[in-house]
């Protein structure tokens, strides 16, 4: 890969990935395996390349594979060991490959749900009987609290009987109330690494033992057991295990060593807790902006204050949680590979801590494929791939479930789904065979792709952009077979102007990268710059940016892919773009004279800045740009209103989330399901223009909920038409709601969303404007 220094070989690194280390391996029965680096399992000194079929455990399923002509399946077993015998016993006989995959469910832990922003009950009043439904839920400690000040009037423990909490509330006063619950559960989302993780393991390990695999298995999925996919919201979760407690007090003695620094760290003074155990076993009330600044102790059931935007509880909590899952997942791993020396491999469900580290204990990750078109494939499968390819070894990359076409064009589709997921390293596919059409659509692959074994021999190449920065960053294949993914890296995009796209990501072992790219072709580009000599330059398609150090700092071509600045502390500005910012901006000057708008404050700012822009061109261009997106605004027609910003709203909460609008968004979040619950929130909507004009939300709604979003002006009511446009920030986008009217005074828009099922969804931003709109991520119109 061509690369300019301006140069430094190890600086490659941190824009390519990780650099591969030792290599997976082990022996099975006699026959030696190990992991190329091109991510090839080589099985006997020979390339294992499977496609196949995912199928239940059962000889009816084995046979009807068989009889297809499939040879590798993924069969689908629980950790308990029931149906193997059978399972591996039809295998053998009839000569196949398989791995096998644990379908039970990876324990989850038992402890509590600190999610105020989901689990309230809003406007107590005064006494009122309550039901409501909480599958799952054992019990639950109840605060009513004051909604003006947060102050607890009461709390409580309260029984949870088959999926129904009922009980009444009696405020004692005559003040509007918000009653918080605090489920005893067990999680979805946080396994239970302690205790539950020991009996599951326990179970995988005996079943292994007395009914051990035969020579046709080549690898275990799932040793976890299946898990949950993890989502955006801001949810907290405290285990209730002992052993958890253990290692969180252990850990807090190391860290602050004596009691009193550690309930100072905490944000609490003079309290209840006397002991390093009692702390450990504490449950902070809030989360993020939700909540009480309380803690509460299970077994003493005493509270305590405490001062929540200076706590350090929750980094605590999540520090031990993470370096649990790590240690306790590669025990597992090492365990399971104790009685059968193959691949262990788990399907991604998240940036978990427990493989994304630089030591992972896994031999591989797993990935679900969805869709047909090479947007949707590398969009379902890019995370999966990033995490692996960023591994400091080499690692294994399966797709364990796919989506099959349908149709005459059926094996051509797959052929080609095939090819791209080959491209990004995977190198095992299985898709589930639930009747005959797809148990030959399978096998159709698989005969035809039996005798190459060219993946073997070459290994993908991938940037990586933050997750924030989605849009304009796209997960994808890019000129020369190189492939750009996300990764969970601090960043954010950067704002030039057309015709340039660019964002900023911190790497995780330190430095900074700079990505850039042109969406009107390839041109000679000069970047002012105070320290041009520091930098190295990557070009993402492999041609030759042929940098030149200028006057105004460096000159480069830039084209359509991305191009990568590494070394420099500064972020490089187009001169480009600074040139046509201030011509812009005198336009928009002049335009604001003419319409007897007072700019002067405006103008000082940005000539101010203008005359800082040689010291710090980066920080200054930022200035500068918000200045004039500010002054555009006060010109134009349209009206942009930050969701967050709404002041009356029974939403869950104002969530913190880079690569969003403001960096903020309005979240809704909760478990409770009503029929008669809805959530509301309202917005004052200036008359700018009296001519037609549209009204876009920007938010992430799930598919299935979209038709429970409703908005309404005056006795217009407005609903979501079609998919969301522009893509970004993992989830969100723009959706039309239709057109309107406006004049005279503002106007009163309220979003409101129906909750029988609950609701997990996320307001970004609201556009109403003439004439018609384009979505560009989170930038607003110019004009």
């Amino acid at each position: 890969m061509p690369t300019s220094r301006i140069t430094g070989p190890a600086l490659l690194i941190v824009a390519l990935g990780g650099s591969a280390l030792a290599q997976p391996s082990g022996t099975y029965r006699g026959t030696a395996w190990e992991i190329n680096e091109n991510h090839t399992l080589k099985w006997g000194g020979q390339p294992y390349l499977p496609v196949g079929a995912r199928i239940p455990g059962n000889v009816a399923a084995i046979d009807a594979a068989k009889a297809a002509g499939i040879t590798d399946v993924l069969v689908e077993l629980p950790a308990s060991g029931q149906g193997w015998k059978e399972a591996f016993a039809a295998l053998e006989a009839r000569g196949m490959r398989y791995l096998l995959a644990v379908n039970s469910l990876a324990p989850g832990a038992l402890g509590y749900a600190v999610e105020p922003s989901g689990y309230r009950i809003n406007g107590v009043k005064g006494p009122r009987e309550l039901a409501v439904k909480l599958p799952g839920v054992l019990a639950v400690f109840g605060i009513l609290a004051l909604r003006s000040d947060g102050s607890v009037t009461r709390s409580f423990e309260l029984p949870v009987e088959d999926g129904w909490l009922r009980t009444r509330l009696a405020p004692g006063n005559d003040l509007e109330n918000t009653f918080l619950m605090y489920p005893r559960t067990r999680s979805l989302g946080q396994p239970d690494f302690w205790e539950g993780l020991d009996e599951h393991r326990d179970n995988l390990l005996i079943a292994l033992k007395r009914t051990p695999p035969g020579p046709g298995l080549r690898g275990i999925v799932n040793p976890l057991g299946e898990t949950t996919p993890t989502g955006l919201a801001s949810a907290r979760f405290v285990p209730a295990s002992a052993f958890f407690q253990l290692e969180l007090r252990g850990f807090l003695e190391q860290k602050y060593k004596n009691l009193e620094t550690a309930l100072r760290a905490w944000g609490m003074g003079a309290s209840f807790i006397d002991s390093w155990e009692e702390m450990a076993r504490v449950v902070p009330l809030w989360s993020g902006t939700r909540g009480v600044s309380q803690v509460w102790d299970p077994v003493s059931k005493g509270l305590a204050s405490c001062d929540s935007r200076k706590s350090t509880a929750w980094t605590d909590i999540g520090e031990v949680l993470a370096t649990s899952a790590s240690r306790r997942l590669q025990r597992l791993v090492v365990a399971v590979r104790s009685l059968a020396d193959v691949p262990v491999i788990q399907e991604w469900s998240g940036w978990s801590p427990a493989y994304e580290r630089q030591d992972p204990s896994l031999d591989g990750i797993a990935a679900r494929v969805r869709g047909f078109s090479p947007s949707e494939v590398v969009g379902s499968t890019g995370r999966a791939a990033s995490t692996v390819l960023r591994w400091p070894r080499h690692g294994l990359l399966f797709a364990t479930e796919m989506d099959l076409p349908t149709g005459a064009e059926a094996p051509t589709t797959l052929k080609a789904v095939a090819e791209d997921l080959g491209s990004l390293g995977l190198r095992g596919l299985f898709a589930r065979a639930d009747n005959p059409e797809a148990r030959k659509l399978i096998a159709g692959l698989a005969a035809e792709r039996a005798a190459d074994t060219t993946l073997a021999t070459y290994g993908p190449t991938a940037f990586y952009f933050p997750e924030n920065a989605s849009n304009p960053a796209v997960a994808q294949r890019l000129p020369g077979g190189r492939w750009w993914l996300p990764a969970p890296f601090s960043g954010d995009r950067l704002d030039f102007g057309a015709p340039y796209e660019a964002y900023r990501m911190e790497d995780p072992r330190g430095g900074s990268i700079f990505a850039i790219w042109r969406t009107d072709g390839v041109g000679r580009v000069k970047f002012a710059m105070n320290t041009p000599k520091s930098a190295t330059i990557v070009t993402a398609d492999g041609s030759d940016a042929q940098p030149k150090i200028s006057k105004e700092g460096l000159e480069i071509t830039v084209g359509q892919s991305p191009l990568f600045i590494l070394g420099s502390t500064e972020v490089p500005v187009p001169i480009e773009a600074f040139v046509r910012m201030q011509s812009n901006f005198e336009v928009l000057k002049k335009k604001a004279e003419d319409a007897k708008l007072n700019t002067t404050e405006e103008t000082f700012l940005f000539r101010d800045n203008i005359n800082s822009f040689k010291e710090n061109p980066g920080g200054t261009f930022t200035t500068l740009r918000k200045l004039y997106r500010k002054l555009a605004y006060a010109l134009g027609k349209f009206v942009w209103i930050e969701a967050e910003s709404a002041r009356d709203n029974t939403f869950s909460e104002a969530l913190a989330l880079p690569g969003c609008s403001n960096g903020s968004v309005l979240n809704l979040k909760t478990e409770i399901g009503q029929e008669s619950q809805t959530y509301q929130a309202e917005y004052s909507i200036p008359s700018r223009t009296e001519e037609e004009q549209e009204i876009w939300i920007a938010a992430r709604i799930p598919a299935e909920r979209r038709g429970d979003l409703v908005a309404r002006i005056g006795s217009q009511e407005f609903r979501i038409l079609g998919d969301p446009l522009s893509l970004y920030a993992n989830g969100f986008g723009w959706y039309r709601l239709g057109t309107t009217r406006l004049s005279g005074a503002p106007a009163k828009l309220v979003i409101e969303v129906s909750s029988p099922r609950g609701a997990d969804l996320a307001l970004d931003a609201i556009l109403v404007t003439p004439g018609s709109f384009r979505p560009n991520g989170v930038f607003p119109p110019e004009n």
